[in-house]
Formats: C-alpha cells, sequence, structure tokens
C-alpha cells in the first residue's frame, strides 16, 4: 500500500475519534446528572420536601442537598445554619468571581468546603455505619457524587446529631 494512504487515512480518521470519545464523555456526564438527580428527588419526595423537582435545576439543586441534611452543618463546635441558602450562593459566588484572583480563590476554597462538609453530612444522615467511607471515596473519586446518592436514596433519613435510643 502507499503510505500517503495511512496519512489521509489518519487524517480522516483522527477527527471521528475525537468525536467519538466527546460524545461517549457527553453521554456519561448525562447519565451521571441523571443518577445523582434521580437520587436527590427520591430522597426529597421521601423527606417531603417541597418542590423536590427543583434537584433537576443544575444550579438549585444545591438547595435540594442542603433541605436533605437538614439545614446545618456542624463543623468540630461550630454550626454553619442556612446550608440550603449558602450552598447555592457560593457556587454562584465561585461562578460569578472565580476569575478574580484573590477573591475568586478564596469563594473558591469556601464553596469546596461547604460542598465537601455537606456531602459528608449526607452520608451520615443515609449511612451512619459508611459515612467515612463514602466520603474519603467521593473526594478520591469524584465521579461518586453522582452515583452514592442513587445508591442511598432507598435508606432511611436519621438525624446524625441525636444519639440513637439505648436498648
Amino acid at each position: 500500500m502507499d503510505p500517503s494512504f495511512w496519512a489521509s487515512a489518519a487524517t480522516v480518521l483522527t477527527p471521528f475519534m475525537f468525536f467519538c470519545i466527546y460524545t461517549l464523555l457527553i453521554l456519561g456526564c448525562c447519565a451521571l446528572y441523571i443518577l445523582s438527580s434521580f437520587g436527590y428527588y427520591t430522597m426529597a419526595q421521601k423527606r417531603k420536601i417541597d418542590y423536590p423537582w427543583l434537584c433537576w435545576i443544575p444550579l438549585v439543586r444545591m438547595y435540594i442537598l442542603g433541605e436533605l441534611i437538614s439545614e446545618r452543618i456542624h463543623f468540630i463546635k461550630w454550626t454553619i445554619p442556612y446550608v440550603q441558602v449558602l450552598l447555592p450562593s457560593f457556587v454562584a459566588c465561585t461562578l460569578l468571581f472565580g476569575w478574580i484572583p484573590v477573591l475568586g480563590g478564596l469563594v473558591c476554597c469556601v464553596t469546596i468546603f461547604l460542598y465537601l462538609s455537606a456531602f459528608y453530612r449526607l452520608y451520615q444522615c443515609y449511612t451512619s455505619k459508611h459515612a467515612v467511607l463514602f466520603w474519603i471515596l467521593s473526594v478520591v473519586i469524584p465521579v461518586m457524587f453522582c452515583i452514592f446518592p442513587f445508591i442511598l436514596r432507598k435508606n432511611k433519613w436519621r438525624d446524625p446529631s441525636r444519639k440513637p435510643p439505648e436498648s
């Protein structure tokens, strides 16, 4: 075969391969988004949270996450109230001000802290024994932030700040 054939074949196949890879990536991201939204939706319905369909809207789903974790996060000796308002607000601020050198970095760090704390609290509320394991797996493999809400959707909610009754 003529070597120019392989050069022309590579020229034609390379964009096609990139198209296939990007298509698979987009489909995978959509599937993960649907899984996590369905998990949040089911949890919100079971908790009888108003407007559970809000979890299908990208930024507003943070409001539902805040409602699912009972509106507060406990960190060492501090309690962060109104998480259902703070989470979407800080995510929006990160999107708007993330490009500003010092302010953007600070807002981004606070947003990441709130996000990770909220997910730890969510895992505590829906699985007491494996909350730390789920959180560590989510931090190491970020895709798990989308998969675990779907896995935990059928679990019963419990308030981790209350101690279980002694038998």
